[in-house]
């Protein structure tokens, strides 16, 4: 990723983190194909993958000090494509056109 420089072409990094970490949340939440991701924020795709892959690791290795005042827990879900059943395929289509079974997943705050 290129950073902005300043008046003595001094890179300014905190800018730089802020948009690396923007982009690599947005990937996260927005399931975004990393080669349209790396398209629309001007980097390489080989650049793109090797600065996801390192804040995932980042993520994983520290996602035990998490911690966040005043949550209880957590409610996330997902759509899993499934073929089509034989007996009424269509009440398993999903909002998204395919067939597919919503799953959702709950965690308390000690991620149980």
């Amino acid at each position: 990723m290129e950073a902005n420089t300043g008046k003595n072409g001094v890179i300014e990094q905190n800018t730089m983190l802020k948009v690396e970490i923007l982009w690599r949340l947005r990937m996260l939440s927005k399931g975004n194909f990393l080669s349209e991701s790396a398209d629309i924020h001007g980097i390489s795709k080989a650049t793109a993958g090797r600065v996801f892959n390192d804040f995932l690791d980042a993520v994983i290795r520290n996602i035990g000090n998490v911690r966040i005042p005043n949550i209880i827990g957590a409610v996330d879900g997902t759509l899993v494509p499934i073929l089509a059943p034989k007996d009424n395929g269509v009440a398993f289509i999903c909002r998204k056109g395919y067939h597919a079974i919503n799953v959702m997943a709950v965690c308390d705050h000690e991620m149980r």
